[in-house]
C-alpha cells in the first residue's frame, strides 16, 4: 500500500544503473527523482544518427540476461512482447586481431601467432608456473603466472596500448580482466581442455572456441540487441518510459550542488541550476563519488593528483560495400600497430532488420590532449588494412565522437582513492548507497545491475 512506503528517494546519475535503480525504488518510496547532468539520460548507452539517418552506439554495448527473473523482466519486458522488441544473439560472437591475424572465435589472444622460438620459450615458462601469485601489480603478477616471454611479447604491449602507463603502477584484477586479457590460447584444444581441469591453468588458458566455453559452463547467458533502428538508445528509452510510468521524476541538465545532512542522515539536496531543494530519505549515487565531498562540504583527500582517465575516440562509418566479416558482433584489435581496440559490426546484429546497411564503429583510447589528432581518414585506412572493409569500399557517411574521462586507468592510486572515498562516505552517511563503476566493487554491466538490485531488496524488503 502507498501509505506504507518510505517518502523520497533521490537517484544521482541517469545512466542504466540509475534508471533501473529508480524503477526498483519506485515500489518502495512515494517519490523518486533522477538527477542527470546531461540533456538526455543513458550515460554511455546512447546512440547517434548521422546525416543519412543511420544510427550508431557509443561503443559495444550488448544487453545480456542476468538469469534473475525479476531483473530480466525489468530489462527486457514480458515474453509476450519480447520478439517484437529484441533480436536474440545467443552467446556473443566476438573475435580478435593480433600479430596481423584474425581469430573469430574468442577475444583471447593466440600465443601461437608468435615466431617459433619466442613461442617455444613462452610455453615452457607458462607450463612451469604452477603456483598462485600474490603479486599486486600486473607486471609482476603476469611474470609469475604466465611468464616474462608471453607477458613482454603479448599482454604488456596491449596494456600499454590501452592505458599508456607503467604496468607496475596497475593493479592485477582490473587491468587484465576488463578486456579478457588474463587468458591466452597457447596449446591444442585437447591439451587445453585437460589442463583447464586444474585451477592454476584454468585461470590463464582460454578455450579455443565459444562452443567449448559454453559447454564448460553451467549457465548460458543470452545476449540481445534492440530491433528498433535507433540502436541501444531504444533500450534506454524503454526503461525510462517504465520509470516514468512508475511516477519517477526525471530532472535533466542538473547537478547536486548541496547535500544537507545531520547525525549521519542525509536530509535533503539542493540542485545547482534551478536551486530546487528536495527532501531525501535515501540517496542512490551512481556518479563519481568525489562530487559528494564537495556537495556535503566534506574534506576531500588531496593525495589524488595521479588519478588518470582515458579519452574514448569513437569513429562511425557507413560504407557502400558489405563488411568483409559477416560473422562477428564485435571485435577486439590487440595489434599494437593499430589505433583501434574495439569494433562494433552492426549488420551482423541487425541483418534481418536493416540488411542494406554496412555500418561500423571503432573505439580508440587516448590521452585527452591526443584526441584531436586522431582522424577519420586514418581509422578508415586501418579498417581496410586489417581486411575488415574492402579496399574498394567508399565511405557513405562518417562521424567522430570524443568522450573524455570514460576509462579510469586502474592504478593503485585510483584503487586507493575509490576505497577511501567509499569508506568515508559510508562512515558519514547511513542512508546512501554507491553503485556503478565509481563505487569500486564491480565493473561489468550485469554485475553492477545485480549488485544494485540486491542492495535495494535487502535494505527495503
Amino acid at each position: 500500500m502507498r501509505g506504507n512506503k518510505n517518502k523520497t528517494a533521490v537517484v544521482v546519475g541517469g545512466g542504466l544503473t540509475g534508471i533501473i535503480g529508480s524503477i526498483l525504488l519506485a515500489d518502495k518510496f512515494e517519490s523518486v527523482y533522477i538527477i542527470e547532468k546531461d540533456p538526455f539520460c543513458g550515460g554511455l548507452l546512447k546512440s547517434i544518427e548521422d546525416n543519412l539517418g543511420i544510427n550508431y552506439d557509443l561503443g559495444s554495448h550488448v544487453p545480456c540476461e542476468t538469469l534473475i527473473p525479476e531483473i530480466d523482466q525489468i530489462l527486457f519486458g514480458s515474453s509476450k512482447n519480447f520478439n517484437k522488441e529484441w533480436t536474440s544473439l545467443g552467446n556473443l560472437r566476438q573475435g580478435n586481431f593480433f600479430a596481423e591475424k584474425w581469430n573469430l572465435e574468442t577475444c583471447c589472444i593466440d600465443a601461437r601467432n608468435l615466431n617459433k622460438n619466442t613461442y617455444n620459450k613462452g610455453i615452457i615458462e607458462l607450463l612451469s608456473r604452477t603456483k598462485k601469485s600474490n603479486k599486486k601489480n600486473i607486471k609482476s603478477f603476469l611474470n609469475e603466472t604466465i611468464g616474462p616471454t608471453f607477458s613482454n611479447n603479448i599482454i604488456l604491449p596491449v596494456i600499454k596500448k590501452l592505458y599508456d602507463t607503467d604496468p607496475k603502477t596497475l593493479t592485477c584484477d582490473s587491468s587484465v580482466n576488463y578486456f579478457g586479457l588474463g587468458r591466452l590460447i597457447a596449446l591444442t584444444p585437447e591439451i587445453t581442455n585437460k589442463l583447464k581441469e586444474l585451477e592454476v591453468f584454468d585461470n590463464k588458458l582460454s578455450y579455443h572456441t565459444r562452443h567449448q566455453r559454453q559447454k564448460s559452463s553451467d549457465k548460458h547467458f543470452n545476449c540481445f540487441y534492440p530491433k528498433k533502428s535507433v540502436g541501444i538508445q531504444s533500450w534506454i528509452n524503454y526503461l525510462l518510459k517504465k520509470a516514468i510510468k512508475k511516477d519517477v521524476k526525471v530532472i535533466n541538465k542538473e547537478f547536486v550542488e548541496k547535500i544537507f545532512h545531520n547525525s549521519r542522515q542525509i536530509k535533503s539536496i539542493k540542485l545547482g541550476n534551478c536551486q530546487k531543494k528536495i527532501n531525501c530519505d535515501f540517496l542512490l549515487w551512481t556518479a563519481p563519488t568525489s562530487l559528494i565531498f564537495k556537495a556535503a562540504n566534506l574534506p576531500l583527500n588531496k593525495n589524488n593528483t595521479n588519478i588518470k582517465f582515458r579519452t574514448s575516440n569513437i569513429f562511425h562509418f557507413s560504407y557502400d560495400l558489405p563488411l568483409l566479416n559477416r560473422k562477428s558482433f564485435f571485435l577486439w584489435n590487440w595489434d599494437v600497430n593499430c589505433k583501434g581496440f574495439r569494433i562494433t559490426l552492426y549488420p551482423n546484429m541487425q541483418r534481418k532488420i536493416r540488411p542494406s546497411l554496412n555500418n561500423v564503429t571503432v573505439e580508440v583510447l587516448s590521452k585527452k590532449k591526443d584526441s584531436i589528432y586522431l582522424s577519420l581518414e586514418e581509422i578508415d585506412e586501418e579498417l581496410k588494412k586489417i581486411n575488415l572493409v574492402s579496399k574498394k569500399a567508399k565511405i557513405l557517411s562518417k562521424t567522430k565522437q570524443i568522450v573524455h574521462n570514460t576509462f579510469p586507468v586502474p592504478t593503485f592510486e585510483f584503487q586507493k582513492k575509490i576505497i577511501n572515498d567509499r569508506d568515508k562516505i559510508y562512515k558519514t552517511f547511513k542512508n546512501i548507497y554507491l553503485s556503478g563503476r565509481f563505487a569500486g566493487k564491480n565493473w561489468f554491466q550485469n554485475d553492477v545491475i545485480k549488485e544494485t538490485y540486491f542492495e535495494i531488496k535487502n535494505r527495503f524488503g
